[in-house]
């Protein structure tokens, strides 16, 4: 889980987009990761937006798997991190498999 502290919830957009690859590097060792659990919703980002005085618990609902995978394969082609996306291939391969 990555953890943040920033100023407002459009601080957090922007560390989203400046990110991205990370970010979608993190969601997909997230995913696989927690293939095998029986949690249904997997926690991805505990974020403290300090002007706001909230903590956001952004998780991930394990139905959403394949559409969040597919998302962030677009984002990954898109930076050219081709062996990620083969991984991104693979874990949608297995999932669509084990339904």
């Amino acid at each position: 889980m990555i953890k943040l502290s920033v100023a407002t919830k459009e601080d957090f957009e922007e560390y989203l987009v400046t990110n991205e690859t990370y970010v979608s590097t993190h969601i997909v060792a997230v995913i696989e990761k927690n293939l095998k659990t029986s949690k249904r919703f997997i926690p991805m980002f505990e974020v403290e937006l300090v002007d706001e005085g909230e903590i956001l618990d952004i998780t991930i609902d394990r139905k959403n798997f394949i559409e969040t995978l597919q998302t962030n394969l677009i984002i990954l082609e898109r930076n050219e991190q081709y062996e990620t996306c083969g991984k991104v291939l693979q874990l949608i391969s297995q999932i669509q498999i084990n339904k």
